[in-house]
């Protein structure tokens, strides 16, 4: 009676290490399966394929979209068929993308699967200034390799700068009249810089006499890829009297900041009176001056006005007046004596409103004294 119930524990036992294995042999085969995926992961992120691309060292400085050739070497497993070697540009700090279709500058021939030179070019950055900070490797396509090496050294991105000498300064104020040479206003290339663009043009302008270029006027522009001269003999439109006039230099190609440079701010007088005598003209003592002035027609004109002669030595600190008309017109007629009281010479001349509007300076003169004081 006792050995069937032995038969049956053991048949029991023995039956357990069969669920066990089966188990277990489960178990194995999901962790070598595991083990398989993390391995080739690895393989792709540390990039063990078994090839390797070495960009071959060099530096430089070079202007924007300026070409350049970029040599590499490989060496490895072999790179499939359809593979292509690129160029790929780091940021200003010398950090490369993720990616191999980033910032790509240069690209070599397809199917290409042995050493070789990509001639590659640094296209123009959003600001016109110098970049000292970048690097280029080269990297593939097929499979993709990364290499975290590059050309060794930081490359320069030169700018394309300019500066301009105008033929006056902030202090003291310059003072032009409405047809006055401009003077020469002079452009020259920055230190270390590149040259322009073929299509560049220097453009003078003249803003209003506030200051504000929103609808400026052009004065001179000249087509050139270097430095140049504007202005010169060329004459100081018919605008507006104004105290707050500013002229600036401007470059079309390329037009990135700072693409425009500004004088200071000048004074211009629209007020003219005709004929007046030469600089350093002789006027006598009596001798009657017959005139006629103008004023730009934007001018301001207070009403009831009085125009007036004057004639100063000392810059009008203190002057004497030789003529005088009640008008609000902007032209006209006027008349003038030089008195018998006055000799001397830098004497000149000059017409004012009531209002404070000053007219061109006229001299300076000389007045012989051919009467006692």
């Amino acid at each position: 009676m006792k050995r069937p119930v032995r038969s049956s524990i053991l048949a029991s036992v023995t039956s357990l290490p069969s669920v066990m294995l089966s188990r277990a042999t489960r178990h194995f085969h999901l962790s070598i399966n595991a083990i398989l995926v993390m391995i080739g992961f690895l393989f792709i992120a540390l990039d063990l394929s078994g090839q390797t691309i070495t960009t071959t060292a060099f530096s430089g400085s070079f202007c924007p979209g300026e070409t350049f050739n970029v040599s590499y070497t490989v060496s490895g497993a072999p790179f499939n068929a359809n593979n292509q070697f690129k160029v790929q540009r780091s940021n200003a700090s010398g950090v490369f993308p993720a990616d191999n279709t980033s910032n790509i500058i240069g690209t070599g021939p397809a199917n290409t699967i042995a050493n070789g030179t990509i001639s590659a070019s640094i296209p123009v950055p959003g600001s016109n200034v110098t970049v000292t900070g970048y690097r280029v490797r080269v990297v593939s396509t097929s499979p993709q390799v990364l290499p975290p090496a590059n050309n060794g050294t930081d490359l320069t991105l030169k700018a394309r700068t300019f500066d301009v000498t105008y033929p006056f300064v902030a202090n003291p104020k310059k003072v032009y009249c409405v047809g006055d040479p401009i003077g020469d206003v002079i452009v020259s290339l920055s230190p270390n810089n590149c040259a322009f663009n073929t299509n560049n043009n220097f453009v003078l302008e003249l803003s209003n006499a506030a200051g504000s270029f929103a609808s400026p006027t052009q004065l001179d522009i000249k087509a050139t890829t270097s430095g140049t001269t504007l202005g010169g003999s060329l004459k100081i439109p018919d605008v507006p009297s104004g105290s707050g006039y500013i002229m600036r230099v401007r470059s079309t190609d390329p037009t990135a900041p700072p693409a425009a440079i500004s004088s200071a701010a000048f004074e211009i007088r629209s007020g003219k009176l005709m004929p007046m005598k030469a600089p350093n003209s002789i006027y006598c003592q009596g001798e009657l001056l017959d005139l006629t002035y103008t004023f730009n027609n934007a001018d301001v004109i207070s009403s009831p006005n009085t125009y007036t002669i004057q004639l100063s030595n000392d810059g009008f600190t203190t002057f004497t007046t030789i003529g005088r008309l009640v008008s609000d017109a902007r032209n006209g007629a006027i008349q003038a004596v030089i008195p018998y009281t006055i000799g001397g010479t830098g004497y000149k001349i000059r017409i004012k409103a009531s209002n404070g509007l000053l007219g061109c300076e006229y001299g300076p003169y000389t007045i012989p004294q051919i009467r006692p004081l």
